[in-house]
Formats: C-alpha cells, sequence, structure tokens
C-alpha cells in the first residue's frame, strides 16, 4: 500500500512537463493521505535535479507516528538530462 502512494505520486509529477517541474525543484511538498487501511499517511515529495541536468523526485512516506516511524524513500528520475 505505501508503495501505491508512491507511485501514485510519482506518476503525477512525470506527467507534469519539465517546465512544470523546473517551477516545483528544490520545494519539498506535503500531503495527508489517506490509505486503503483508512489511516492517514504523511508524504513529502521533492524534485530536484542532477548534476547531469535530469530532473529526479524523491518521494517520503512515514508509516507510523514522530516515535515510531518507519519511512519508506523512493526516488525516480522524471526526465532524461
Amino acid at each position: 500500500m505505501i508503495g501505491q502512494i508512491i507511485q501514485e505520486r510519482i506518476t503525477t509529477l512525470s506527467r507534469l512537463s519539465r517546465r512544470e517541474l523546473e517551477q516545483l525543484l528544490g520545494r519539498p511538498a506535503e500531503h495527508l493521505v489517506m490509505g486503503e487501511d483508512e489511516r492517514p499517511y504523511l508524504m513529502t515529495s521533492v524534485v530536484m535535479r542532477r548534476p547531469d541536468g535530469a530532473i529526479w523526485a524523491h518521494v517520503y512516506v512515514a508509516t507510523g507516528g514522530w516515535d515510531e516511524a518507519d519511512p519508506v524513500i523512493k526516488s525516480a528520475a522524471l526526465t532524461s538530462p
């Protein structure tokens, strides 16, 4: 389920144009997402440019409260250099 939440965010970002992605560079976005288990998950995503010019997304989902959080992180290329 966490993987699905992350993949949905990456899919949404991958549909944006390069120009739209460049407007998001380095600006973290937080979303509270309800999972299929009806629990809330805090998702943070940030779009970054790699040295070769490719634009990548890094998506983080916290799976618990402050003390017992088990983070899940996935990175994916959105554009080529």
